[in-house]
């Protein structure tokens, strides 16, 4: 999973509204849009801004693109197996509407 994808998840997932994680992370919306859908790089002043607000975030687990569970490791202690499969369903449906909004 890119980076870009993980950061779309992330804040998806936490309900975070884009503009509200652009803003705190040091972007407009569209420049994150941009980022999201590979139109430009992730910046390393981004990087920065989310390393410095969202400290749950594993920034090692967040550019390696060969861990795709940096972002629901920490929660699946928090449901059953059914809970958890039913919750990562729901997030990957949110992450797929997201995507789909970015790319029209």
């Amino acid at each position: 999973m890119e980076t870009r994808e993980k950061i779309l998840l992330y804040y998806t997932r936490k309900n975070i509204a884009a503009q509200e994680f652009a803003e705190s992370v040091g972007v407009s919306k569209q420049t994150l849009s941009k980022m999201i859908t590979g139109k430009n790089r992730i910046t390393i002043d981004v990087l920065e801004g989310i390393r410095k607000v969202y400290k749950d975030i594993d920034m090692n687990a967040l550019l390696d693109e060969d861990q795709s569970d940096f972002v629901i490791v920490e929660s699946r202690a928090d449901y059953g197996a059914d809970e958890f499969s039913k919750k990562l369903s729901d997030d990957l449906k949110k992450v797929i509407k997201q995507l789909e909004k970015y790319t029209r």
